[in-house]
């Protein structure tokens, strides 16, 4: 037994090379990629649940009308409230949002590196701005005519990415957040901002949501200094559910095409040896040096894979505060289990197809016919005999054809794959913008009939569907909403902005979460709880978030709903600014840099997959080629011996599987796409955000020239390799 898998060894690293290789190298990319992604996954889990949690991060934020007191509001539903106080200064170029040290029930903030202040003179500092401008604790920043000792970092759990006033977003080059004591933050000289936060359960934010007394609420899934985090998180579970499965699919075919190959060639030394003796078990667990050397280059390929988490975490970090703790000890764990799962599956399929390739008889085994009847070649005695020996060559195996065209898919796939990866990013800010024709959206504190000619107004009414919290926003009838907003259907390319005035317009996201279509009725609740029935006139192709448009028109049938409005789409925002009736303005321009800021680290995650895929992909139709002209290698000894040019050898033995190549390219664009598009569908149905995929037909000819390419690149070097073998050299072989 010891002899027959030290002899398999030897054979492995001498006569199948090649397949060793390429097994290994993607034994190692998918455990390299498997290990970051889990990795990833799991310190962000622990980080969101560390703000949930120990830090008691705000399930929702919310304004009441003046005349409602804090105390009231607590009392009335028995949750904790707090008053979120802060101030915006800017001084030169930097731009600081101020804090308190007050302890806090709600929204702790906890100290990375340093101490908590004690004087007036001290600061707490982001940790991401000391590291972008090269500040450390113990020096000096000046800002509001002072000078402070920065004496520690911290972080906040509802400032994961922060807006600094009138929604610019958070830039750790020159904006930052800092905590001072509460004597020193009220003698800076700037106006003091606040809101409300609670811990609040689901059924208790039901209550507050339609209580009349707010102003607004904003649950932690909507809000935009929170749910970037949540979006990376829900995006980083789609990268390890998709590529972690296709991967590892990938790897175990990979696996078996190697062991099938290995099998067929001995089957005769195995037949023999089945009849000398040797157990079906025997034979079976001599073949494990692929799962042996896969389960290693697992190993490895996993934990080269850690030493890239921290840099990962740094990329997608870029934009947000929020402070993840690596544990080393936690990712050798994780490791070890990645490895264990991984070798695990190799070990089960190495079984299972040895079993099935062994289980048959001895005499059985020892029987391999090397050339079918010549009863096919009078089906094809119309064709040319270069035809006929090219057909019987590429036919003859059912496992060989099996091989090529999946190799064929594969690629393709890849390439789908990678592009639709790359291009998300692009397509979620691109998109998420589209149609939107106003600069900012300018929101007033109360109701008003004012401003009627500066821009598109609007009515927003917060509304409960389906248990979760949506905005309803009627556009002002009076004017054309395509001023503020266009809306197109499924596709993009049909208008459906007049619909507005027959029911509500809803997104994709909620559409596939809520698995609504046009024509669909939708319950809602307003404030007291009133019921309201809504038509569904319509679903956007683009446009993001928890929101229902449609018309002051369609709104007017509805008592209970605000009528008078709260905000306004413009195209000069700076007409709004120091207007004391304004409580925010959420520019157009910031919307699209938070988008560009939040997606772009994904565009180098998803180019990095990219890369990897078609190495992948590549490596799967060098294998398969290899074994196929492998298998062929003495047909094309014997063809050059008989006197065949080389270009008609070429032709007839290692080109002809061009055109399995080409079956494979052809499934694989047929099918990869829809299923992409359905995975990515099923994932936004668990997200905050609709990702959105477009398959443009460039991909499909870079996948198919790219293909060709190597393909015939391989066949090249197959064939020069095969040339410096003797005839005699292979048949002894």
């Amino acid at each position: 037994m010891k002899e027959l898998i030290i002899n398999h060894f030897r054979t492995l690293l001498r006569r199948y090379k090649a397949q060793t290789f390429f097994l290994v190298l993607m034994v190692f990319l998918t455990s390299f990629l498997m290990s970051i992604f889990v990795n990833l996954w799991v310190t962000y889990s622990q980080g969101i649940s560390e703000y949930s949690n120990s830090l008691n991060m705000e399930t929702a934020s919310f304004l009441p009308d003046v005349k409602v007191k804090q105390e009231d509001l607590a009392d009335k539903y028995h949750m904790d409230i707090q008053k979120e106080e802060y101030k915006v200064i800017q001084d030169g170029s930097k731009i600081y949002k101020l804090f308190t040290n007050e302890d806090k029930k709600i929204n702790k903030y906890t100290i990375i590196d340093g101490r908590n202040v004690r004087n007036e003179d001290e600061v707490l500092v982001d940790p991401d701005f000391l590291e972008a401008n090269g500040v450390g604790i113990g020096e000096q920043l000046n800002f509001s005519n002072q000078t402070y000792t920065i004496v520690g970092t911290f972080i906040l759990p509802n400032q994961v990415v922060p807006t600094i006033d009138v929604n610019k977003m958070y830039n750790s080059k020159n904006q930052a957040l800092i905590i001072l004591t509460t004597p020193a933050f009220h003698k800076i000289d700037a106006s003091l901002q606040f809101y409300y936060s609670t811990n609040a359960s689901e059924e208790q934010l039901e209550e507050l949501i339609n209580n009349e007394q707010l102003q607004y609420i904003l649950k932690a899934d909507d809000n935009p200094e929170i749910s970037p985090l949540l979006s990376k998180f829900q995006l980083i579970k789609m990268i390890v559910g998709i590529s972690g499965n296709l991967l590892v699919i990938i790897v175990c075919i990979v696996l078996i095409m190697a062991l099938v190959q290995n099998i067929n060639d001995d089957k005769k030394i195995l037949g023999i040896l089945k009849g000398e003796g040797y157990k079906d078990i025997q034979l079976i667990l001599s073949y494990f040096q692929y799962a042996f050397i896969a389960t290693w280059t697992a190993l490895l390929g996993s934990m080269v894979g850690v030493l890239f988490v921290p840099m990962v975490i740094k990329l997608l970090n870029t934009n947000i505060t929020m402070h993840l703790e690596i544990n080393i000890l936690q990712e050798v764990l994780i490791n070890f289990i990645i490895c264990s799962i991984l070798g695990t599956i190799m070990w089960i399929v190495s079984v299972i197809t040895a079993n099935v390739l062994l289980s048959k008889p001895a005499l059985a085994l020892i029987r391999q016919p090397f050339m079918e009847s010549g009863g096919k070649l009078r089906l094809y005695s119309s064709m040319n005999i270069e035809k006929i020996l090219q057909l019987k060559l590429i036919t003859r195996r059912t496992l060989i054809i099996i091989l090529v065209v999946f190799a064929g898919y594969a690629l393709s796939g890849q390439f789908i794959f990678g592009q639709a990866m790359y291009q998300l990013s692009d397509n979620i800010s691109v998109e998420s913008v589209r149609g939107i024709n106003y600069n900012a959206n300018v929101i007033f504190k109360d109701a008003t009939e004012d401003y009627s000619q500066d821009g598109v107004r609007y009515v927003r009414n917060n509304v409960k569907f389906d248990n979760d919290q949506y905005s309803l926003i009627a556009l002002d009838a009076n004017k054309d909403y395509k001023e503020a907003i266009g809306f197109f259907s499924e596709g993009g390319d049909v208008d459906i902005t007049q619909q507005l005035d027959e029911g509500v317009i809803i997104n994709r996201l909620t559409a596939v979460q809520k698995n609504l279509k046009v024509g669909d009725t939708i319950q809602v609740s307003g404030s007291e709880n009133r019921q309201m029935t809504l038509k569904v006139s319509g679903i956007s192709q683009f446009l993001q978030g928890k929101e229902f448009y449609t018309s002051t028109k369609y709104l007017l049938q509805y008592d209970s709903l605000e009528k008078s409005f709260n905000g306004i789409y413009v195209k000069n925002p700076d007409k709004f600014a120091g207007n004391d009736a304004v409580m925010r303005v959420i520019t157009v321009s910031d919307i699209k840099n938070n988008l560009i800021e939040t997606t772009t680290k994904f565009k180098t995650v998803g180019l990095i997959q990219y890369v990897i895929g078609i190495i992948l992909g590549c490596a799967i139709l060098i294998m398969a080629l290899n074994i196929a002209i492998f298998h062929n290698r003495k047909e094309i000894s014997l063809l050059l011996a008989m006197g065949y040019p080389l270009k008609s050898v070429k032709r007839i033995t290692v080109y002809s599987y061009g055109y399995l190549v080409a079956v494979g390219l052809i499934i694989g664009g047929a099918i990869i796409a829809p299923e992409i598009k359905f995975l990515f569908t099923l994932f936004s149905k668990a997200s905050t955000i609709f990702y959105p995929v477009t398959i443009p037909p460039a991909i499909y000819i870079e996948a198919i020239l790219a293909s060709i390419l190597i393909f015939y690149i391989c066949a090249f070097f197959f064939v020069r390799r095969l040339r410096k073998q003797s005839f005699v050299e292979l048949f002894m072989d």
